[in-house]
C-alpha cells in the first residue's frame, strides 16, 4: 500500500468517525469491528478519483462484502449505478465474466 493510499484511508476513517457508513457499527461498543474504506467509484474504472476523499466511505467488512457482490453483479451486466458502462467511456467487455 502506498503512502498516499494510507493517508487517504486514514482521512476517510477519521471523517466518518470510524463508523460503518451502511450499518453504523464501530469498535468500542461491545464488539470488534473490522473497518475498510471503500471506493464509491472503483479506482479500476475511475483512476483519477482514487485518492479523492469524497470517493471513499468507511464500511465494516460485512457491509463491504455485500457492496462488492452487488457491484460485481452490476458490472457483469455491463452496468454501473444502473447506467451502461459505455456512458462512462468504459468498454463493457472488460468486466463481463463468462
Amino acid at each position: 500500500t502506498s503512502l498516499e493510499m494510507k493517508i487517504w484511508k486514514r482521512e476517510c476513517l477519521a471523517r466518518d468517525d470510524y463508523r460503518c457508513f451502511d450499518c453504523g457499527a464501530r469498535n468500542g461498543e461491545g464488539k470488534k469491528v473490522t473497518l475498510n474504506v471503500d471506493h464509491i467509484y472503483p479506482f479500476s474504472l475511475f483512476p483519477r478519483l482514487r485518492f479523492e476523499l469524497e470517493n471513499g466511505q468507511t464500511v465494516c467488512i460485512e457491509c463491504h462484502k455485500v457492496r462488492s457482490s452487488i457491484l460485481m453483479k452490476e458490472l457483469n451486466k455491463g452496468l454501473f449505478l444502473g447506467r451502461p458502462l459505455a456512458d462512462y467511456g468504459i468498454n463493457k467487455n472488460i468486466y463481463v465474466s463468462n
